[in-house]
């Protein structure tokens, strides 16, 4: 593709003209899926999720490059198809294939897991057996190591479930769902008691 075709996109940098901050790679932009979206593979050595971004970070020649956001939905643990908001056009998407998806790097940040599943909250659950679950209506943090979804069911009853990546089918930002292959039995013993 010649170099005037790609699209001109602001970079992020501070006022004296340095990159703000530290970004690491967390994935490559592998192709371009059905002429309109783009497949974004992360790293078997990162947690991080696009689901909830408002922004994908990209490294275009040198320079960390934000791209806005239409739409992810997250295939397997590792896999996004991510549709960006002002960039529908095949030829312009495939400028991004190879191009290094980036994460921004907080020194501030106690623990990189914190949170990751609160951009989930309002999402319904669906168990790829069972259909719909209920609606994630908090997630318990508590044991870091082990976070579970709070999820309200349709009669008001409340249920845990592990929020564990090897769990998760699909999810689907822009029609608010988690699909998870939820282990045989776990949705009949984890109400949640009053106390």
């Amino acid at each position: 593709m010649k170099e005037e075709e790609r699209p001109v996109l602001p970079s992020i940098i501070d006022q004296s003209g340095e990159e703000a901050g530290e970004f690491v790679s967390v994935g490559t932009i592998t192709k371009v899926e059905g002429g309109r979206e783009l497949l974004v593979k992360m790293g078997s050595d990162t947690d991080y999720t696009l689901v909830g971004e408002q922004y994908m970070l990209t490294e275009i020649d040198g320079g960390i490059v934000p791209l806005e956001i239409k739409s992810v939905v997250q295939r397997g643990s590792r896999q996004f198809v991510v549709s960006l908001r002002h960039h529908s056009e095949e030829h312009l998407l495939q400028a991004f294939v190879g191009c290094k998806v980036m994460m921004a790097v907080d020194e501030d940040e106690e623990d990189g897991e914190e949170g990751e599943f609160s951009g989930l909250i309002g999402f319904t659950l669906v168990d790829v057996a069972k259909g719909e679950i209920g609606e994630i209506v908090d997630v318990d943090d508590r044991v870091a190591a082990n976070p579970l979804l709070v999820v309200e069911r349709e009669d008001g009853e409340e249920l845990l479930v592990p929020a564990a990546d090897e769990f998760v089918v699909s999810i689907d930002e822009e029609g608010q769902t988690i699909t998870m292959e939820i282990p045989e039995g776990l949705l009949d013993i984890d109400a949640v008691e009053e106390v």
